[in-house]
C-alpha cells in the first residue's frame, strides 16, 4: 500500500479541522504568528499581515464550503477544491472591498489581491486539512506496514530554504546518501515543522513533501530495529485547547488576550481556547445551568446551516451495521454503530419512527461534526449536541446524544425548534460555535 492508497476517514477529519477554526484578523508577520502558542494558531483561521476579518471569514466558509462538498471525494483519497475560483471570487471581493496593495508590492506575495498569495492561502489550508485526515487515518496495520516517512524535495524554489540544516538542528539523522527518513512517532516531524505539527505542510511553499517508507527498508537503513513499534504522536484538539504559559512574560500574555478578542481566556498560568469571537458566549462555556439561565439566545434566534440532504433507510441501515467514527469539535470521536438501533428497539419505538429518524444519519453526523453546542450532563453520563438547520421548507434542530464511552446512544430530528430545541440545552456547557 502507498502513501497515496491510505483511505481518508469517512466523511473528512479534514472539514471537521476546517470547521474547528475561527478567522482571527491581526497584522501579525508570519514570524510573529510563529510566536503565538500552538493551542491557538491550531484553532485560528489568519493570514500574515492582514486583518480583515470580513474577507478572511470569506476564504474560511469558501474553502471550509469547498471541502464539505468534496467530501465524498475525499473518502476515495481525493481532494477536488477549486483553487482558480477561489483566487477570482476572493480577488473580486478585495477589490470591491477598496483593497489596495502595499505601494511597491503589487503583485508580490504582500499584496492580497495576487495570484501567489491567494494561491498560498488555498493551498496551504487544503493541504493542512487534507494531511491532518490522513496523518489521523492511519491505522495500526498501516503504521506498522508504514512506520517511516522520508523528507524529500517535490518542487523546485527559486530561493530554496536549507532543509538539510533545519532536519539536523531538530535532531534528524541521515541515511544512505543524505536521505531525510525518521519513524513517524520521531519529534524531529514536529522540529522542523513552522506549525508545530508533525505531519506536512512544514511551512509556507517549502516544496517539500514526504513519502512513506515500509518497514523493511526501514529496518535495512537502520532508522527502526527489527520488529520495533511505533507510537504516532497524538494531535488531538482536546491538546490543543489549552496551552500552559509559564514561559511567557506578562507582556505577551496580555497581547495574546487582547490579540484574540474574547477567543481565549487565561485562567491561572493556563491559556484557553474558548471558540469564537463573541466573549459574551465563550465566557458561559465551562459554566452549568439552562440555556436561560446562561443567558444565551433561544434555539430558534442560532443561525442556522444548510441541512445535508436525506438518505436512504437502506443506506442508513447498512451504515450502522457496523460501526465508524466521527469527529467531534472537542477533539475526540463519536462512535456510531449497532446500538442505535438497539437503544430504539429498547425504547419501543415504532417502525415508522425508526424509519423516519434513519433518514436523517447524514444530519445527525453533521450535529456531531459541526454542532452550535455542546452540553454535558454529569447525572446522566450523556453528552448532548444541537445542531440548527434549515431546509427547503422549515427551519429544523438536531440532536445527537453522545455516551461518555464515545458511542452515539440516540438522535432525532424535530421542527418544534422553541419546544424541544430548548428543552435539551441544560447541563455544563462544552462548547458553544459563534
Amino acid at each position: 500500500m502507498s502513501r497515496a492508497e491510505i483511505p481518508i476517514r469517512p466523511l473528512g477529519e479534514a472539514v471537521a479541522r476546517m470547521n474547528r477554526k475561527t478567522p482571527v484578523a491581526k497584522a501579525l508577520t508570519s514570524a510573529e504568528w510563529s510566536e503565538v502558542p500552538l493551542a491557538l494558531r491550531e484553532r485560528a483561521f489568519w493570514s500574515a499581515r492582514f486583518a480583515r476579518a470580513d474577507v478572511l471569514q470569506a476564504m474560511h466558509d469558501m474553502i471550509g464550503g469547498r471541502l464539505g462538498l468534496e467530501r465524498r471525494a475525499m473518502e476515495r483519497g481525493d481532494l477536488l477544491v477549486n483553487r482558480e475560483n477561489f483566487i477570482t471570487e476572493m480577488r473580486d471581493r478585495l477589490v470591491a472591498s477598496g483593497y489596495v496593495p502595499p505601494a511597491g508590492r503589487e503583485g508580490s506575495l504582500r499584496d492580497m489581491t495576487s495570484t501567489g498569495r491567494l494561491g498560498l492561502i488555498f493551498d496551504i489550508n487544503t493541504e493542512q486539512a487534507q494531511e491532518f485526515a490522513r496523518f489521523k487515518a492511519e491505522t495500526a496495520d498501516t503504521l506498522d506496514e508504514f512506520p517511516a516517512r522520508e523528507l524529500y524535495r517535490g518542487e523546485e524554489r527559486q530561493v530554496p530554504r536549507n532543509w538539510r540544516e533545519r532536519w539536523q538542528r531538530a535532531g534528524g539523522r541521515f541515511f544512505e546518501g543524505g536521505r531525510m527518513i525518521a519513524a513517524k512517532d520521531d519529534p524531529v516531524w514536529v522540529g522542523i515543522s513552522a506549525f508545530g505539527t508533525p505531519f506536512p505542510p512544514f511551512d509556507f511553499n517549502s516544496g517539500m513533501e514526504v513519502r512513506d517508507i515500509s518497514r523493511q527498508e526501514a529496518e535495512r537503513l537502520g532508522v527502526l530495529a527489527p520488529g520495533e513499534g511505533i507510537t504516532p504522536p497524538v494531535v488531538g484538539f482536546n491538546d490543543a485547547l489549552q496551552k500552559s504559559v509559564v514561559r511567557y512574560s506578562p507582556g505577551i500574555r496580555e497581547t495574546i488576550l487582547k490579540d484574540f478578542e474574547g477567543r481565549a481566556v487565561l485562567e491561572g498560568e493556563v491559556l484557553k481556547w474558548v471558540g469564537g469571537g463573541d466573549a459574551t458566549i465563550s465566557s458561559k462555556i465551562g459554566r452549568v445551568g439552562t440555556w436561560e439561565t446562561l443567558n444565551l439566545r433561544p434555539a430558534s434566534k442560532i443561525p442556522a446551516d444548510d441541512s445535508s440532504p436525506k438518505m436512504e433507510v437502506a443506506e442508513a441501515r447498512k451504515k450502522l451495521s457496523g460501526t465508524y467514527e466521527v469527529p467531534t469539535p472537542l477533539g475526540d470521536t463519536a462512535t456510531f454503530g449497532p446500538n442505535v438501533l438497539e437503544h430504539w428497539e429498547e425504547k419501543g419505538k415504532s417502525k415508522l419512527d425508526v424509519e423516519n429518524r434513519l433518514r436523517f444519519l447524514a444530519s445527525a453526523e453533521d450535529a456531531i461534526r459541526s454542532p452550535h453546542e455542546i452540553w454535558e450532563n454529569e447525572r446522566t453520563g450523556t453528552r448532548t449536541f444541537i445542531h440548527v438547520t434549515r431546509d427547503e421548507t422549515k427551519t429544523r434542530v438536531l440532536h445527537a446524544w453522545e455516551l461518555k464511552d464515545g458511542r452515539l446512544e440516540s438522535f432525532i430530528s424535530t421542527s418544534d425548534v422553541s419546544r424541544r430545541g430548548d428543552k435539551h440545552r441544560e447541563g455544563r456547557l462544552l462548547y458553544a460555535r459563534p
